[in-house]
């Protein structure tokens, strides 16, 4: 699918066609430099004769040209024909015609005379024919006496004698052939054979004009691009009606509570929180979320915070967060989690390494506590939606666009399993959070600029990212912020499923004995070694099976363009402004793809729960080895990389990249 519609494109040939009349107006000797200039008779044959009375006639007239542009001037003490343009006037019942048959007559006055149409070699002299009147050439000396007698008895007319058809059939001044009758052509004919030549020429003489020009036209272009496409094809910026219907409801300084949820739908919001220097809980991020509790209502919403490791300032910041909630929440912030509680990967030199997915997968898990068990005393109701919520900065009403506006039908709900927001962090122009997230068949995303995935496959993705839908196909996405259905989430039982339910890495799968995903589903991560998967994305993974399980319809994993978030202020303030260009990103994105050879291979990307497959393993010892095994959910999730914990006091970022993996020595193409 192209990036613009088919009339973005005729603009593009309407400026082209007036560039190139501009260009055609350089040179004089152009025959179009008359109709440029709005004189159209120089175009045309002249006719045979014209008597001062007629001449008279014609110059009261608006329609006849200027002095200086004419056929050859006569020296006659005739009233009138003093100011007889230089050369006749030519087609003169043209003047008195509709303009819309000008071309009709273009066309016709520059009819091919040859008597012999096999001869087409022009020499240069042909190129440079002289003023005609219908076939025959015209001296352009200057007249002589005898020419000048000529003109006065001619002029002698009266107007009653004015007759351009049957009276004269002389021509007014007599001229010698200076082309011969057989290579005689038309000048619009000659002047193209004789072009290229003259242009040869011309930049001869001065070298360093083309590349002014070009660049000229092309700096012309650039700012045409620039200044249409936010004005008849921006992106993402004009909101459908029930968008804007929602913004008038709820950006109101006396707004209603619960603007936004006309359904008065039951919200579960989800925040995993680091906070050292407690700017999140006491800062934008926070009011924004009390503004949200707002616009969903402070009956219709439940809100779950797990904070760890942040310190003083993050937990005092947090406290004071507490005490403004206006709804039922749990807020737990605690230090430092011992790290010797998870398992840990044995390394090919023999050190044990925990991985980072299986830290950030009990983080958020421990944020999900609260829809662990249905206990009505703790403010527990049956939810419809859950919101993920990052430390991303986003603007409430966007929040509320995720939940209730994403694919929305004619019963005015919105229909979705999950749906995304985009993310970005310190470029505007860049998304951030490409590791969970998957096109519409499991392939991997493209250079992360718009429209982010790659033309691999079906492309369902990038179409849909193109053609500015709200409800873009995909296998799996976070972004930032996520908008699900609760009920594959949530435990109706008042009882925990397992007694150790809570337990660390209680949901991995262990991949020799695998088995399929169940609800409620719960973060998790793969425990090999040179082997991982985003949670995020095996989460939505295990959604969506359980959900095809249930034998409930599929509404599909969506990520909304519409609704974006940043993790810092200055980036969200940019994109705001470049997403009204980023359509101009479509085709760099696909050529930088393609060169840079995205999407990643994934071997496995097409295997499902309970198919038998062969899948590439490392050993310490062995190395890498090839066992068949039974496939289970998410493989379209796995990359050939592991990020692995910095154990001990957290100063900055706490994990690390290890890219010291021999991939090169598989069978399989899985590279990093």
């Amino acid at each position: 699918m192209n990036a613009y519609p088919p009339v973005f494109f005729l603009l593009i040939v309407l400026l082209y066609f007036s560039l190139i009349l501009r260009f055609l107006a350089l040179f004089p000797s152009t025959p179009f430099l008359h109709l440029w200039q709005g004189d159209p008779l120089d175009l045309f044959p002249c006719s045979d004769n014209v008597s001062s009375s007629s001449v008279q006639a014609l110059q009261s007239s608006s329609d006849l040209g200027s002095s200086d542009r004419a056929c050859s001037k006569q020296n006659s003490t005739t009233a009138g024909l003093d100011t007889l343009p230089l050369r006749s006037y030519c087609n003169i019942e043209f003047q008195l015609r509709p303009t819309g048959l000008f071309l009709g007559r273009l066309i016709s006055s520059y009819t091919l005379y040859s008597e012999d149409e096999g001869d087409d070699d022009i020499d240069d002299d042909s190129t440079r024919t002289e003023p005609h009147c219908n076939g025959t050439p015209i001296s352009t000396r200057m007249p002589k006496s005898g020419d000048i007698a000529y003109a006065e008895e001619r002029s002698s007319s009266s107007v009653e004698d004015f007759d351009l058809d049957d009276e004269h059939k002389e021509p007014l001044l007599p001229g010698s052939a200076s082309i011969s009758r057989r290579r005689q052509r038309g000048t619009l004919l000659a002047w193209l054979r004789g072009r290229p030549k003259s242009l040869l020429r011309k930049f001869r003489r001065q070298p360093r004009s083309l590349p002014r020009l070009l660049l000229r036209y092309t700096l012309m272009f650039i700012l045409f691009i620039l200044v249409t496409t936010p004005i008849f094809f921006p992106s993402y910026t004009r909101h459908p009606k029930h968008y804007k219907d929602l913004r008038k409801r709820c950006l109101v300084s006396d707004s209603l509570s619960g603007c936004a949820n006309m359904q008065n739908e039951k919200v579960f919001i989800a925040v995993s929180l680091f906070d050292p220097e407690g700017k999140i809980a006491g800062g934008e991020w926070a009011k924004n979320v009390l503004d949200l509790i707002h616009m969903l209502g402070e009956d219709n919403t439940f809100l779950s915070i797990y904070e760890n490791d942040s310190g003083d300032l993050g937990t005092a910041a947090l406290e004071e967060f507490k005490k403004n909630v206006p709804c039922k929440h749990k807020i737990v912030s605690e230090g430092q989690v011992d790290y010797n509680v998870f398992p840990h990967v044995t390394m090919p030199d023999g050190t044990q390494r925990l991985k980072r997915l299986a830290y950030l997968s009990e983080m958020r898990n421990r944020a999900l506590y609260p829809l662990d068990q249905y206990d009505t005393d703790a403010g527990i109701v049956k939810y419809d939606k859950i919101l993920f919520l990052n430390d991303a900065l986003f603007a409430p009403v966007d929040a509320a666009h995720l939940l209730f506006n994403t694919n929305a039908g004619e019963d005015g709900r919105a229909h979705y399993l999950s749906a995304c927001s985009l993310d970005y962090d310190w470029n505007p122009f860049l998304e951030y959070d490409l590791y969970a997230q998957r096109d519409a068949e499991g392939y991997s995303n493209g250079i992360p600029i718009f429209p982010y995935f790659t033309n691999k496959g079906q492309a369902a993705s990038r179409k849909a990212m193109i053609s500015q839908t709200d409800a873009v196909p995909v296998k799996s996405c976070w972004g930032g912020m996520v908008a699900m259905q609760a009920k594959y989430v949530q435990n109706m039982d008042k009882k925990l499923p397992t007694k150790d339910w809570q337990a660390v890495a209680h949901h991995v799968i262990n991949p020799d004995h695998p088995h399929n995903a169940t609800t409620p589903v719960r973060f998790r991560y793969e425990p090999e070694v040179y082997f991982d998967a985003c949670e995020c994305c095996l989460f939505l993974a295990d959604v969506t099976s359980v959900a095809d399980e249930a034998g409930e319809p599929d509404m599909g994993v969506f990520v909304n363009p519409y609704v974006r978030v940043a993790y810092r202020k200055r980036t969200q303030r940019l994109e705001r402004v470049i997403r009204h260009w980023e359509r101009l990103m479509a085709l760099p994105q696909e050529i930088i793809t393609y060169f840079s050879r995205f999407p990643t291979p994934n071997p496995h990307r097409e295997v499902v729960e309970g198919q038998r497959f062969m899948e590439e393993i490392y050993q310490r010892r062995e190395g890498w080895k090839t066992v068949e095994r039974t496939g289970r959910n998410g493989m379209f999730c796995g990359v050939r990389e592991m990020q692995l914990i910095k154990e001990g006091p957290r100063n900055g970022r706490n994990w690390e990249n290890h890219y010291n993996i021999p991939w090169a020595e598989q069978k399989l193409n899985f590279p990093i």
